[in-house]
């Protein structure tokens, strides 16, 4: 709402028209994710040195930045010029239906005089709506959000913001999942509505002395929201609303210099701790050759122009570790006892946030860990170059910034400004093998290989089945002049051994499952369930010899007729005695 005015009183004298002067202003921030715009929960570094240059690179004036972050030059020393302006800015989030307060500094008189104050209220709510259709038949469901944000500045006034957003989706009938998601469900991603609404305070016609001093004004914001899903007899609804307002104060005095039209140049001084990050005008990145330079150039081309948010991000170096270890369980997990392997060789590589591309190296130590320190926000994948001896893959693991996994590489891993990322693993197994013999199972055929009963080669063997990472699995060997044979670096899984080929003169005798277990058939041993680095033998083909043919004889007998339809007939039957 518009401040109601005072009574004008004839008797005092009537002001001159003047300009508002113009103003150079941004923030200096802490970019977490490195993309040159400030983001919500991206704070302000206080006190951070930004100086005003003019064309030539002159020096003009100095100023440090607020608790926000925020700085603003207002005036060129070097010039007498018309009436200018200081803007004061606070900002305000939070959860809604709460009342947040805060407060900008009143205008210094010292400065000049004040001829107006000028309030503007940049007021938004943030709104995520889900919602699961869970009735058999398809719904419409309406998703509103209906607040307010009201800011009360001091005891002047107040203004107020009405915040609406609706939103119709169709959802089909339950899929059966509570996912918020598919044909019968329905996730908005982040919805934001706002407004800005002002009010101006004029010298003579308002009293102002609420803002002149050297203190603070005092500002309270309110957000009240009511949020809904409606439509569907059985719908869950899940919403979540937040609010975030900022207040920005713009004094307008006559001072004793003021920016003049033309080219400047702001300088910025990086903060302990802090690398240049990127540069942004408008808060929109996109200012070529800025990365490095600590420097933004502004061009002002009238005494009423304002140029804003003119910010610089500055971010921290930032590191990512893991181990590479022995996954004795083969489930992905880092567990107490599971030892680390030295000297595996790692490599990361990726865009850092200024798209410079990186590449570097280390190795895992004693402990098999490893870290890559002293990174820059960016987006990266790890790759494991080297293979330890004696193990196999097993299951590689993202850590705690997230990223996705493949085969000896983990990827998609978005490292934020100042992140310690952590367990970003990969794990290795023992390799698991499957023996047994071929072998002649003597005169008991009792499917026991014992003592005296040789062994017997050349004969075909072949294992089947499926590993642990799901890969089809097909091996072949011959069985050694001992008889045996085996398949070794196999992978966890489920196998089945065959015998592919008889011993010549033999015969099938009785197959037998081994240490591992499984189930024997013929010339087959089946399911046979293999954990990592398991090692199982006695898988056994017994083999009997082959009867010596006996030389038949013949006889011829005469069988006796069988009536057929009334009829009789007889046939010469041989038999093989």
């Amino acid at each position: 709402m518009t401040a109601s005015p005072l009574p004008r009183n004839p008797s005092l004298e009537t002001l001159e028209d003047r300009w508002m002067p113009s103003t150079i202003s941004g923030f200096v921030y802490h970019d977490l994710n490195g993309n040159g715009i400030q983001d919500a929960g991206e704070g302000g570094l206080a006190n951070v040195q930004v100086t005003l240059h003019n064309a030539q690179g002159q020096f003009l004036v100095s100023t440090t930045t607020n608790a926000n972050g925020y700085y603003e030059f207002n005036h060129d020393p070097t010039v007498i010029t018309q009436p200018e302006t200081l803007v004061r800015e606070t900002s305000f989030s939070g959860v809604t239906d709460n009342t947040l307060t805060g407060s900008v500094g009143q205008f210094d008189p010292s400065l000049g005089t004040l001829t107006s104050v000028e309030i503007f209220y940049e007021a938004s709510l943030q709104t995520t709506l889900k919602a699961e259709n869970i009735d058999p038949v398809g719904a419409t469901v309406a998703l509103a959000l209906d607040g307010d944000m009201t800011l009360q500045v001091a005891n002047v006034g107040s203004l107020q913001a009405a915040l609406t957003l609706t939103e119709t989706r169709q959802l089909a009938a339950y899929d059966g999942n509570m996912d918020f998601a598919g044909a019968s469900g329905v996730d908005t991603g982040l919805r934001t509505v706002g407004d800005t609404k002002s009010m101006k305070l004029v010298a003579g016609a308002n009293d102002l002395s609420a803002f002149i001093g050297t203190g603070q004004v005092s500002l309270t914001s309110t957000a009240d929201a009511d949020s809904s899903a409606t439509g569907s007899g059985n719908l869950a609804a899940l919403i979540q609303t937040s609010s975030l307002g900022k207040a920005r104060v713009v004094y307008t005095y006559n001072p004793t210099a003021g920016l003049q039209p033309g080219n400047y140049i702001i300088r910025e001084q990086t903060p302990t701790g802090y690398q240049d990050g990127l540069e942004s005008q408008g808060n929109v990145f996109g200012i070529p050759g800025t990365v490095g330079t600590d420097e933004l150039y502004v061009t002002l081309t009238s005494t009423t122009q304002n140029s804003t948010l003119n910010n610089f991000g500055e971010v921290q170096q930032a590191e990512v570790c893991g181990f590479v270890y022995h996954d004795a369980n083969d489930n992905g997990l880092r567990e107490g006892g599971e030892a680390g392997l030295a000297g595996v060789m790692l490599r990361i590589t990726g865009y850092d946030y200024a798209g410079r591309a990186v590449d570097q190296s280390t190795t895992s130590a004693a402990d098999g860990s490893y870290c890559f320190t002293n990174m820059l926000p960016g987006q990266y994948q790890i790759l494991k170059t080297t293979q330890p001896a004696g193990y196999l893959n097993g299951k590689d693991t993202p850590g705690t910034l997230g990223g996705a996994a493949t085969d000896d590489m983990l990827y998609d891993i978005r490292l934020p400004s100042a992140a310690h990322g952590e367990e970003y693993n990969f794990g290795h197994i023992r390799p698991a093998s499957i023996s047994g013999f071929v072998y002649y199972d003597g005169a008991n055929n009792n499917g026991i290989r014992e003592s005296g009963e040789v062994g017997l080669v050349g004969s075909l063997v072949a294992l089947t089945g499926t590993d642990s990472k799901g890969q089809f699995v097909y091996m072949t060997t011959y069985s050694g002049a001992d008889g045996s044979y085996r398949f070794d670096n196999l992978l966890p899984g489920v196998y089945t051994v065959v015998q592919v080929t008889q011993p010549l003169g033999y015969l099938d005798g009785k197959d037998t499952a081994g240490s591992l277990g499984g189930v024997a058939g013929y010339e087959t041993v089946q399911n046979v369930s293999v954990p990592a680095g398991a090692h199982g033998v006695e898988y056994n083909f017994g083999e009997l010899l082959a009867a010596t043919p006996t030389p038949p004889t013949e006889t011829i007998t005469t069988p006796t007729p069988v009536p057929i339809n009334g009829s009789t007939f007889s046939k010469r039957l041989f038999v093989r005695s």
